[in-house]
Parts: structure tokens; sequence; C-alpha cells
């Protein structure tokens, strides 16, 4: 569906072509980066900030960092260990977790809008892992559970493009 919005994406460091090391720091970093070149071409009340699974994590950190018009999460989580600690614990056994991801502290400090999107049979980020982050939104703030939706397939529900246009404009 075309909604005559530009785009701006990034391969985080370590990620894609883009060399480098893959930290949660650095993925802060670059998404800040990002975010100045986008001040070069676009005011503040035009950027929304989008963010999806691993990615809900950096677009959080940074929509605390700066100002944007509204921040939309597509399968977040409440913070990495917690999907871990859900999904496979016997990793928090065996590994130290270098990257938190804590969607959850970063929406508490939000001013602007926030949308989350997220299915009920997503079996890599628990739709419960989601549910928590619920008590940090604001009255103004949205969140759409996609019944049937799994980690991948959210956009081909009309539920979820009729509120991805309301959103939008």
């Amino acid at each position: 569906m075309d909604r005559d919005y530009d785009v701006i994406m990034l391969d985080y460091r370590g990620f894609g072509k883009s060399d480098g090391k893959a930290t949660e720091e650095n993925m802060y970093e670059d998404a800040l980066a990002m975010y100045h070149y986008a001040l070069e071409y676009y005011d503040t009340d035009e950027l929304f900030i989008y963010g999806r699974s691993i990615g809900s994590g950096v677009a959080s950190a940074l929509a605390a960092r700066v100002e944007a018009k509204e921040l939309l999460l597509e399968t977040p989580f409440y913070s990495l260990p917690d999907v871990v600690k859900e999904k496979y614990p016997f990793v928090l056994l065996v590994f130290r977790l270098d990257f938190h991801f804590p969607n959850h502290e970063h929406l508490e400090t939000l001013d602007m809008p926030v949308h989350i999107f997220h299915g009920t049979k997503d079996k890599v980020v628990p739709y419960e892992s989601a549910e928590k982050l619920r008590k940090y939104l604001k009255h103004y703030d949205s969140f759409l559970t996609i019944p049937g939706g799994g980690h991948k397939d959210l956009p081909t529900f009309s539920v979820y493009q009729s509120r991805l246009t309301e959103i939008l404009g």
C-alpha cells in the first residue's frame, strides 16, 4: 500500500553490509546517527520512529533521547532478558546476555504517542512479553492485538493496515 512516505533504514554495525561490532550501545549510536541524518531533510514533527522485533529496543531507546512525531513498535517485547527467560531459559544458565533492550524503561519516559502492534501467534516474541508494556502506555497511545498474527506477517492483516492508515493520516 502506497502511503506517500519516505523511509530511511539502516544496517547496524555488524549486520547486513555494515562492518563493526554489534553491541547494544553501537546499535543505539547508529540509530542516533541515522536520526541526525534524517534531520537534514525533515523536521522532527514529520518523523515517525519505527522498530520491529529486536529493532523495537533500538527504536524505543532512540525515542527516549530525541524528538519525533510518534513511535511505532511492531512485535516488541518487555526486555530481551524477558523474552529469553520465557522462550529459552537454558540460555541464561549457559551464556551471559550482553543485550538488554529494556523497552519498558524507555516507554516509561516518553512524551510522544506510542503505537504497538502484536500478534497472538508470535512464536519468536511471545505476545505476553509485549502485553507487559501496556502499563507504560498513556491514554493517547494504542496497543493493537492481531488475533492469529505471527512474527513476520502482521502487515498482511487488514486491521494492521487500517490502523497504520489512521496513525499516519
